[in-house]
């Protein structure tokens, strides 16, 4: 291997060491500091691995990028993060309460987790937004259980404010500092209650304990049928919500499709199960009662959003796959140049992936040209192209009208040389 490679390489893994992590779940940005060799820097630039202004003092990297970084650290031979440790797995069943239907999920979780932890998975596995009350009730030692988040006011056991005088309560335990292996295997059921308006209840069944695996995160490792999304009405509405979204021929098609798109669902799926419990405290419940009132402004903002940006990165993740035909270089251009469109452009703006079709003309012609600073010809062009495979595949998908698509693929490929002049004789008049 050449000087100028290894050069390269190097840069690379400093970058991908020296980077931090900008803005939140939603909007977020990969940067590092960009002190290293300019003809190294360069090189990453070209193969679309970094990107940003030349006259700022960090880039930032692609998801590629660290990718390729970790693919480097192994050929290297260079060890960043030890294993994790062995340690002890419960083997459970989660089976939602239907009569006709049917949604099932097998999950190894570690035994040290506590209630509060395992209730934060249980969002994560079937992608639900954690903003509905929940609880726990199990039955141990002959003794009915309730484990449920204390009364904010008193910290105390929640029911006993709705408690007729006189009333006796079953025993309540904090979530918090109350863990599995307290309970289970001893006990070998629970019921978990969520959202106490469309009545999610879910019977957890202990089915082994004391596997042991080399993992800090739980483990789907079966299931069976589709999820219900939020406030889709309990069993018989969302009942109703599959039915509809399965025959294009009902007037409430395209609705219910694009609304169960806002509310985050999607079928079964191992893999993606998986990739939501490998950062299962991003599910964690915002505690809303113990934040100033800009905080909860905030706090609320990013709830009320979330559906569409969760909608948006579905999008992005399909369609990277429908992208296999490609390299994995020019893949990997396409899907960031679509996640640059997302984050700066319709994300402040609150817009979802279907309603920026209309705003793609004014983002290639308007703002890459006139309002963002890091804008190139290059990037005007690529960024055009890779709308142009997004939006295709948004009109193969349903998801928006193919003749509306094609018009707004016209009028950019009609007017691009124009746009490419402009921001030009923008960056010469600087």
């Amino acid at each position: 291997m050449d000087r100028q490679s290894v050069n390269r390489d190097l840069t690379l893994m400093l970058l991908s060491l020296n980077c931090w992590e900008e803005g939140d779940r939603d909007f977020h940005q990969t940067r590092a500091w960009k002190g290293y060799d300019f003809d190294a820097l360069n090189e990453l630039e070209e193969d679309g691995l970094i990107y940003g202004s030349r006259r700022a003092k960090s880039v930032a990297l692609t998801d590629e990028a660290l990718a390729q970084a970790d693919d480097l650290f192994a050929r290297y031979g260079i060890v960043l993060d030890p294993e994790p440790e062995e340690q002890r797995f419960f083997r459970l069943t989660l089976v939602f309460d239907f009569t006709e239907l049917a949604c099932v999920r097998t999950l190894l979780v570690p035994e040290h987790t506590s209630f509060e932890d395992f209730h934060t998975m249980i969002q994560a596995c079937f992608g639900w937004m954690n903003y509905h009350q929940s609880e726990f009730v199990l039955t141990t030692r002959g003794e009915e259980v309730n484990i449920a988040w204390p009364d904010y006011g008193t910290g105390q056991d929640p029911r006993l404010k709705s408690a007729m005088a006189g009333e006796e309560v079953c025993k309540w335990l904090n979530p918090v500092d109350t863990y599995l292996d307290d309970v289970f295997p001893k006990t070998r059921e629970a019921v978990y209650n969520y959202d106490f308006g469309d009545d999610w209840s879910i019977r957890i069944h202990v089915l082994n304990s004391g596997e042991r695996f080399a993992s800090d995160v739980p483990i789907c490792t079966d299931g069976l049928g589709d999820a219900p999304c939020e406030d889709s009405g309990g069993e018989g509405g969302f009942l109703r919500f599959l039915k509809v979204i399965e025959d294009p021929e009902d007037e409430e098609h395209e609705h219910l499709v694009a609304w169960g798109t806002g509310q985050g669902f999607e079928r079964f799926s191992k893999a993606k199960a998986n990739k939501r419990l490998s950062h299962w405290k991003d599910w964690a419940r915002t505690d809303i009662n113990k934040m100033d009132e800009k905080a909860q402004m905030t706090a609320f903002g990013r709830i009320i959003e979330e559906p569409i940006e969760q909608s948006r990165e579905r999008y992005l993740r399909d369609f990277e796959k429908s992208l296999r035909g490609l390299s994995p270089k020019t893949a990997s251009l396409h899907v960031h140049n679509v996640d640059y469109f997302f984050r700066y452009y319709l994300g402040p703006m609150r817009m979802s992936a279907e309603e920026g079709l209309d705003s793609v003309e004014y983002y290639l012609g308007v703002y890459l040209v006139r309002d963002d600073e890091y804008s190139t010809d290059t990037f005007l062009k690529r960024s055009a192209t890779s709308l142009n495979k997004f939006y295709s595949y948004m009109a193969d998908t349903g998801a928006v009208p193919r003749s509306r698509a094609t018009k707004v693929q016209r009028s950019v490929k009609s007017h691009l040389d124009e746009w490419v002049a402009k921001l030009n004789e923008r960056f010469q008049d600087m």
